[in-house]
């Protein structure tokens, strides 16, 4: 906003002003989340150089209520993955985004509407209500330039769809090669296969020379091995380094299979080919059953991501249950080392992670079974078929080329638009021109009231006022006062909570 601003633009900021009954960051609608999100997004809209236009998206909402009304004869139920998935409206691939929210939310690649019918509703009408809102308003009023998050999941989603069909251009923004950084994808999301290529290329074009690709892909792949994430969170830094199973090193033969997650894929068919497998589980499944036929002497060690402990994604005790003498898994919060099981395996096979490209890196040779960004560059083996797959398992390989591995750990590193009025004080904060960005007064003390604490009266009452108001607008009505607009005539007259 700050940069168009300078350029003399007029802005508009649709703020959500607890509208949406379920939220990606507040799935609960827990109030106290609520208050704490308007009031930073408040604080942060005092601190730009010029005033913007603010809409409510309640009010956008409630102007959308002829369609809002076709809401209520959507099926309230779900009764497979499949069922939902095929669920549209227009040209919004409703279903698609609530299943891609649910996997998120669930921790589960293939989740079951049916198992979770209040959620799972929750997600839909919410997404449904942005759609109607936001393609109401782009319908009726001139807009150049839309700027969303993300793209993939339920309510970003929904406002993706709404400018594709009005012809608006929108550029969807997500983190770049670290927290200073972050990329723009012009009408597409940006897990869009067609964009990360063109991201690509634009990015080694900025390279000085062969000498200083190498010296950055070497800074890339040292600090992933040391458990240095620059753009997100390390899910290594807790095992113990140079740990492996017991006998891996005495073993003639050594093959390190890694998972990955698989929550951005699932709801995206729209840019991935259907894989070898239907699931990686099963994937790992037939992999095992097949080797134990070719009698494979040696071990074939499979580490489930860190980051699918907890969820449904961690599917080691399914594996476990396989009879052979030569497998061995290591669960999400084992201690060993990811990376000394890299780099002392003579190949490894990866579902599209990015140990397949940093085995490649170390010289080691490198099965891909699943699309990856790093795929079409000369680093790895990409077979097509489970057949293909399993020869490359059984046969020796040679490590392919270096070349394709160095462009991508200089991508990694350097992909992406530098901020330059933000500065990030941790994943999920920032300050702006210095100064931190977080709720002032009156949100922080009322959410401080409300967090935690079911049985306050405050809680008790915002909520049952909030659920009335949530009834309310998903039949395009308005419902006054409502909670938040309470708080900011409390802003705007300095009164307390209890002086009302």
């Amino acid at each position: 906003m700050e940069l168009h601003l300078e350029q003399g633009d007029g802005v508009t900021f649709i703020i959500c002003d607890a509208a949406l009954g379920c939220c990606e960051i507040n799935p609960k609608h827990d109030f106290a989340q609520c208050v704490q999100c308007f009031g930073r997004a408040r604080e942060g809209i005092k601190r730009l150089s010029r005033p913007v236009r603010v809409l409510r998206l309640s009010e956008l909402i409630v102007q959308a209520k002829e369609a809002m009304t076709a809401l209520q004869v959507l099926p309230k139920s779900y009764g497979s993955f499949a069922e939902l998935y095929q669920l549209k409206v227009q040209n919004f691939d409703l279903g698609a985004a609530v299943l891609s929210t649910l996997n998120s939310h669930l921790g589960d690649p293939d989740p079951d509407p049916s198992v979770h019918p209040e959620l799972t509703w929750s997600i839909l009408s919410a997404a449904y209500a942005a759609y109607s809102a936001l393609d109401l308003y782009l319908s009726k009023n001139v807009c150049d330039l839309f700027y969303l998050l993300n793209g993939r999941i339920a309510n970003f989603r929904a406002a993706l769809r709404a400018c594709q069909r009005h012809g608006v251009r929108c550029l969807v923004h997500e983190r770049g090669s670290d927290l200073n950084s972050y990329t723009l994808a012009e009408n597409t999301m940006p897990h869009d296969p067609s964009h990360v290529k063109k991201y690509f290329a634009a990015t080694l074009a900025k390279a000085e020379s062969l000498e200083q690709k190498e010296v950055i892909a070497r800074q890339f792949y040292s600090e992933r091995r040391e458990g240095k994430i620059a753009n997100w969170v390390s899910f290594t830094e807790q095992q113990v380094r140079g740990s492996v199973p017991e006998g891996w090193l005495e073993s003639p033969v050594r093959i390190a299979a890694f998972s990955s997650t698989e929550s951005e894929f699932a709801c995206l068919r729209e840019f991935f080919p259907q894989p070898i497998h239907a699931s990686q589980a099963e994937g790992f499944e037939r992999i095992i059953h097949d080797l134990a036929r070719n009698q494979f002497n040696g071990i074939f060690v499979v580490r489930i991501h860190p980051n699918s402990a907890g969820t449904k994604a961690d599917f080691t005790e399914r594996l476990r249950a396989l009879p052979y003498a030569f497998f061995r898994i290591i669960a999400p919060d084992d201690k060993v080392d990811s990376y000394a099981l890299l780099q002392t395996a003579q190949k490894i096979l990866s579902f599209g992670s990015t140990m397949g490209i940093e085995g490649a890196y170390w010289g080691v040779p490198s099965i891909v079974a699943r699309w990856a960004a790093y795929q079409d560059l000369g680093s790895t083996y990409n077979p097509t078929s489970h057949a293909e797959l399993m020869d490359l398992l059984l046969r020796p390989l040679d490590p392919k080329p270096i070349a394709g591995a160095i462009d991508y750990g200089f991508y990694a590193k350097r992909f992406g638009t530098r901020l330059k009025y933000v500065t990030p004080l941790g994943t999920f904060y920032a300050a702006f021109k210095g100064a931190p960005i977080q709720p002032e007064w009156p949100y922080r003390q009322l959410a401080g009231r409300l967090a935690g604490k079911p049985n306050n009266w405050w809680s008790f009452a915002w909520n049952s006022w909030e659920k009335k108001r949530q009834k309310a607008l998903c039949r395009g009505n308005r419902f006054f006062l409502d909670p938040l607009r309470l708080l900011i005539a409390w802003e705007r007259k300095r009164l307390s909570p209890d002086d009302v």
